[in-house]
């Protein structure tokens, strides 16, 4: 079974491997491990704050005006979740490389039509759209049960001894 910190290691491990498949278990996990990476670092760096926050998003930022903290958190799980991304969509037999063309696609699109909207409504419905139809293909990817059998990525990650 697929623990907290045996998917991390795994996910880390495979960061540079795009060709295999990996389980709901350690996708899920691996990104349980981030937010509370995440959640630890934006409290400690807020403590002036007083509030405790959780967060469970994925942080992709290079700027220098974030604090230091951000950078180093986004060089060090960027390649590692989108292996991980790209093995579950394997997983489900779905070629990784087509998400990414598609979500390009799908950011062109959104850029151009932005480009040619009159109003603030029609930009942030129009913005709303594109983040659903986007976190309704992640979760999709990310929910949907394993092949049983092996495809053309591998065998079932579920069955194969880790």
């Amino acid at each position: 079974m697929m623990g907290l910190i045996k998917a991390t290691k795994s996910c880390f491990t495979k960061s540079f491997d795009f060709s295999s498949r990996a389980s709901r278990a350690e996708f899920w996990w691996f990104i349980l491990f981030i937010s509370i990476v995440h959640s630890i670092l934006f409290n400690w760096n807020n403590q002036e704050a007083g509030k405790l926050t959780l967060h469970f998003g994925f942080n992709l930022s290079l700027s220098t005006d974030a604090p230091w903290w951000v950078n180093i958190y986004t060089a060090l799980f960027t390649l590692p979740f989108v292996s991980a991304f790209v093995r579950r969509a394997h997983d489900i037999n779905i070629d990784g490389s087509r998400i990414f063309v598609v979500l390009f696609l799908g950011f062109a699109t959104v850029v151009f039509l932005l480009k040619l909207v009159p109003t603030q409504g029609m930009y942030t419905a129009l913005l709303v759209a594109a983040l659903v139809v986007v976190g309704g293909g992640f979760l999709f990817t990310t929910l949907k049960k394993s092949d049983f059998h092996e495809n053309r990525f591998g065998p079932n990650p579920n069955e194969v001894p880790q």
